[in-house]
C-alpha cells in the first residue's frame, strides 16, 4: 500500500527533474556557438537514453513490490475488513450442483406457469362457447365443474345448489366422486362459504377446526370438513351469487396435494366464478321475461296465449298417440255486483282467491288459465268426460263453500263452468272450445253455480246443466290429482285420469306459481 502512495510522488519528481534538464539543455544549445551544437545534440540523446533506462527498471521494481488483486482481498476478508477500493472481489465459489438444482427449480416453475396460463385459455375458450350457445341452467353448472379443475389442481370438484335456509346445501353435479344424495348443513368447506357468504379456503398446517379470518375469507382446518365431503388436505369454496341472491357454491377439494392452493389459482378460479354468476343472471332474466310473457300479472295463471299453444300441443299429441282431453271453461256469477258494491280492488281480490281454489283441484299436469276478465280456462289433459265434469264440479263446490276474506268480513259469490272434451265434441281445439263456451252459457242461464256439459256427440251444442250440488256420472280425482297442486317447477309423471305420459314432444307441465298473488 505504501509502494502506491509513493508512486503519484517519485513520478512528480521526475517530471520536474526532465523538465529541468530539458529547459538547461535548450538554454546552452541556443547560448552555444554553431560549431558546439553537434555535441550538444549527442549528451541529449544519451540523457533521454539513460532516463528511459531508469523508467523502465523503476517501472519493473514497482511491479514486483505491488501486492495482487487476489491477496489483497484474501488479507481484508482475514482482518475482517471490505476489499480494496477501486477493485470488486472475486465472487465466492458456488458449487455447480446447487446451481443445477436453482436451474431445474426455475424451469420447473416457469412450466408450472405455463401449464396454468395454458389451461386458463382453455377454461375461457370452452367457457365462452357454452355460454354464448345456451341457455340450460345445468349446461353451465357441468361446464364450470369441469373447467375449474383445470385452473385449481385439485382431485374433486362439486357444484352445490342453496335448497334451505339458512345454508342447506345439496349437490347437484361433481367430478371425482359422486355426489348422489350429498347433503350439507351449512358446516363444513362448502357449509361454511354459504353460511358466511365469502370465499373459504383449508390450511394444511391449521390444527383448530374453527374458522380463522384470513383477508377477505375463511380457513378451515382438514378435521373440520363435515364427514359427508371428499377427505382432502386442500381445498377452496366459492359462493355463486345471482341477481343479489345465493344460489350455490363451488367448491375443490385436493386429495393429494400437502400444500394449499396458490393465490393466483384461487384468483384464476375467481374469475371463471364471476363469469359463470353473470351467465346464471342472464338464464334467470330470460326465463322471467319468458314466463311473464306467458302467464297473467294478477293472477300468476298461465294466460289465453299459453292456453291456446297447449290446447294446439294436445290435438297433435291426439293425432299422434291417441290420447284424449277435455276443456272446462270458468265464470264468476255476478262479477260485477263485486266491482260495484266494493270496489275494482276487490273484485281483482276475488280473481285471485278462484286462482288459488281452481289450482288446489287441479293437476301440476293441467293448464290453468286466465282466459280473460273474470273468465278462466282449464285444459285437462289425459282426461275423460265423465272425469272432467267432476274436476269441475269440485271447483264449483269449493269456490261456494270458501269465500273470501276481505278486513273483518267475508264476501262469497259462485261460478258457472261448462265442459267438453276431444274428440267427442269437435274435431279441434276451437270447436272444443265453442262446445265448452255453449256449456257455459247454458249453465249461466239455467240459474248459475253449476256446470254445463255439451251432450255425446254434440257437435257445436251443449246437452244441460247440472244444478249445484250435483255430479255427473264419473270419478273425481283424488290424491295428486285432486288434492292440490304441486310445487312450481317439479316435474309431474304420476297417473293422470288417462294414463301415463308416453313418448312424444316434450310438453311443458310447469304452473306458475300464485303463492306471491294479492288475496
Amino acid at each position: 500500500m505504501g509502494s502506491r502512495r509513493r508512486r503519484p510522488i517519485v513520478v512528480g519528481l521526475n517530471v520536474v527533474v526532465i523538465g529541468a534538464v530539458a529547459g538547461g539543455l535548450v538554454a546552452l544549445i541556443v547560448a552555444a556557438p554553431i560549431a558546439a551544437w553537434p555535441t550538444l545534440g549527442v549528451i541529449v540523446v544519451l540523457g533521454l537514453v539513460g532516463g528511459s533506462v531508469v523508467a523502465h527498471r523503476r517501472r519493473r521494481s514497482w511491479a514486483r513490490e505491488a501486492p495482487s488483486t487476489e491477496r489483497v482481498a484474501a488479507e481484508r476478508r482475514a482482518a475482517g475488513g471490505a476489499p480494496a477500493l477501486g477493485r470488486a472481489p472475486a465472487p465466492p465459489m458456488v458449487p455447480s450442483g446447487a446451481l443445477d438444482d436453482v436451474a431445474r427449480d426455475l424451469q420447473a416453475r416457469k412450466d408450472e406457469l405455463d401449464q396454468t396460463r395454458a389451461a386458463f385459455r382453455e377454461v375461457l375458450a370452452r367457457l365462452g362457447e357454452v355460454l354464448a350457445s345456451t341457455h340450460d341452467f345445468d349446461g353451465i353448472v357441468a361446464a364450470i365443474v369441469k373447467t375449474s379443475l383445470l385452473v385449481v389442481p385439485a382431485d374433486v370438484s362439486i357444484y352445490y345448489r342453496l335448497v334451505g335456509e339458512p345454508a342447506v346445501l345439496e349437490a347437484v353435479q361433481g367430478s371425482g366422486v359422486p355426489v348422489t344424495g350429498l347433503r350439507l348443513d351449512g358446516t363444513g368447506l362448502a357449509g361454511s362459504a354459504a353460511a358466511h357468504g365469502c370465499l373459504v379456503t383449508i390450511a394444511p398446517g391449521l390444527a383448530a377446526p374453527k374458522l380463522v379470518a384470513v383477508g377477505d375469507g375463511l380457513v378451515l382446518a382438514p378435521s373440520a370438513l363435515e364427514p359427508a365431503e371428499p377427505i382432502a388436505t386442500a381445498g377452496v369454496a366459492v359462493p355463486l351469487y345471482s341477481l343479489g341472491r345465493l344460489t350455490g357454491v363451488l367448491a375443490l377439494y385436493g386429495t393429494g396435494t400437502g400444500r394449499p392452493f396458490t393465490d393466483d389459482q384461487i384468483g384464476l378460479l375467481r374469475s371463471l366464478v364471476h363469469q359463470v354468476e353473470a351467465a346464471i343472471a342472464n338464464i334467470e332474466l330470460h326465463e322471467k321475461a319468458r314466463l311473464e310473457a306467458r302467464t297473467d300479472g294478477l293472477t300468476g295463471l298461465w294466460n289465453r296465449r299459453h292456453f291456446d299453444l297447449r290446447l294446439r300441443d294436445a290435438v297433435s299429441t291426439y293425432r299422434r298417440f291417441g290420447e284424449s282431453f277435455s276443456v272446462a271453461l270458468f265464470d264468476l256469477d255476478d262479477f260485477k255486483r263485486i266491482n260495484d258494491t266494493w270496489d275494482h280492488l276487490t273484485g281483482d281480490d276475488a280473481l285471485v282467491h278462484f286462482a288459488v281454489l281452481v289450482r288446489k283441484v287441479t293437476r301440476e299436469v293441467d293448464v290453468v288459465s286466465r282466459w280473460g276478465g273474470e273468465e278462466f280456462a282449464v285444459l285437462l289433459q289425459r282426461t275423460a268426460p265423465a272425469d272432467a265434469s267432476a274436476v269441475a264440479q269440485r271447483v264449483v263446490d269449493l269456490v261456494r263453500e270458501t269465500p273470501m276474506a276481505h278486513g273483518d268480513d267475508h264476501i262469497g259469490f259462485t261460478v258457472s263452468a261448462g265442459v267438453a272434451s276431444h274428440p267427442r265434441d269437435g274435431a279441434d281445439g276451437d270447436a272444443v272450445l265453442a262446445v265448452a263456451d255453449a256449456a257455459l252459457l247454458q249453465a249461466k242461464a239455467a240459474g248459475k253455480d253449476r256446470i254445463g256439459h255439451a251432450a255425446a256427440g254434440a257437435g257445436s251444442g251443449a246437452g244441460g246443466a247440472t244444478p249445484a250440488g250435483s255430479l255427473p256420472t264419473g270419478s273425481l280425482p283424488t290424491g295428486s290429482e285432486a288434492g292440490g297442486a304441486t310445487p312450481t317447477g317439479s316435474s309431474s309423471t304420476g297417473s293422470g285420469a288417462g294414463g301415463a305420459t308416453p313418448a312424444g314432444p316434450p310438453v311443458d307441465v310447469r304452473e306458475p306459481d300464485v303463492s306471491n298473488a294479492r288475496v
